[in-house]
């Protein structure tokens, strides 16, 4: 868990995030969790103010918007999940940005075999091994039970486990003598944090020496909960249509910058009404599509994806013009007469581009309120 903030002297210097349980406990969230309800909020106290600054994500998706984050962020963990929670916010002149990862504790039984040992014609008996596979949580002791019972429901083969501290997995066998017929071998598993069961069928033939499993009946009863529903899916087209039109967009831009030189160099109706008459469509290009990839073709954080590229690559198309103009003012100081026509041109450039990058900043702090 980590966090940065930037802001004066009257913010915090830093935060962090933690996680509490129902009883308002605080967590180790460097270890795996139980499953169940948790809450995360700011182990520091940051500033508020009476409009919900705060933004709360998880895996960058956006959740909610919070006055105080000190009253928390209500999260449900299930069997091996693993989760990142976000918190950002801007409050007053403050600049707020922590996030936790959580992890949630699992267990499982992976699989039950039924060997044959011996076999003996004449008594119609089998000798067999019943062996287990478990993936266990190691960060406790899980308790694994393993059955075997015949169609009547007596127990033929019994056995149980202890898995240990920092194991990954627990293999174990027991023996059983077994006549024809069909037995349900059952693993179950329980700890204090997870549990779950695995139950599958065996048809035994003493005349042949056979196991055999029903068809579709290897499947066991994983009685783990299902994993969390993924997040939506982002329509590739539409990722794709944003990019080219952002690409489009910084195309615009560089001709408007080239127009706008040019009307200060060769000043005429034709140059200037050209330079205005694209620079006024770039804006326009850039506004829409601000508005549609923000709020109908795109997710927000594939969105937000994008908006932090153009404005990384306005910054850099800014520091190029400036280490333009300072070629320009050495060229002016010089002696060459053009010299004061292209100042005059990449000042006209840093004013355009930054006034863009300066209303697409406070769009993404203000409205979009990207992590």
């Amino acid at each position: 868990m980590h966090g940065s903030i930037a802001c004066n002297d009257s913010c915090p210097r830093h935060v962090d995030l933690s996680v509490f349980d129902t009883n308002n406990r605080r967590m180790d969230s460097s270890v795996c969790l139980p499953p169940g309800n948790y809450l995360v909020k700011p182990t520091e106290q940051v500033p508020t103010t009476s409009s919900e600054d705060y933004d709360w994500f998880t895996d960058n998706n956006y959740q909610s918007s919070t006055a105080n984050p000190a009253d928390g962020f209500s999260i449900t963990l299930v069997a091996g999940q693993s989760i990142n929670v976000a918190l950002s916010g801007r409050p007053g002149i403050c600049h707020i940005n922590a996030n936790i990862d959580l992890s949630c504790c699992s267990c499982s039984a992976d699989d039950i075999e039924l060997n044959i040992d011996s076999c003996n014609h004449q008594t119609g008996r089998i000798t067999v091994e019943l062996e287990a596979e478990v993936t266990t949580n190691p960060d406790e002791v899980i308790t694994a039970t393993l059955t075997l019972a015949d169609s009547s429901n007596n127990i033929v083969a019994h056995a149980q486990r202890n898995s240990l501290l920092n194991d990954g997995d627990l293999n174990f066998s027991t023996q059983g003598m077994l006549s024809a017929g069909t037995y349900t071998a059952t693993l179950i598993l329980s700890g204090p944090t997870c549990s779950d069961t695995l139950r599958e069928e065996f048809i035994v033939s003493t005349d042949s020496c056979t196991i055999t499993q029903p068809p579709n009946e290897n499947q066991g009863g994983n009685n783990n909960p299902p994993p969390p529903v993924p997040p939506q899916q982002e329509n590739q087209a539409g990722v794709d249509f944003c990019c080219v039109w952002m690409i489009i967009n910084l195309i615009l831009l560089i001709i408007t910058l080239i127009l706008i030189i040019i009307a200060f160099c060769a000043p005429n109706q034709i140059t200037i009404s050209l330079a205005v008459t694209v620079g006024v469509l770039t804006l326009i290009s850039i506004g829409v599509w601000l508005f549609l990839c923000s709020h109908w073709i795109l997710l927000n954080p594939n969105f937000c994806a994008l908006l932090k590229e153009l404005i990384l690559i306005l910054a850099w198309i800014g520091t190029i013009i400036i280490f333009a103009l300072i070629v320009a003012l050495i060229a002016y100081f010089a002696g060459f007469a053009s010299g004061s026509c292209l100042v005059l041109g990449l000042l006209a450039d840093i004013g355009y581009v930054g006034s863009i990058l300066a209303v697409l900043t406070l769009l993404d702090i203000y409205v979009f309120r990207c992590p």
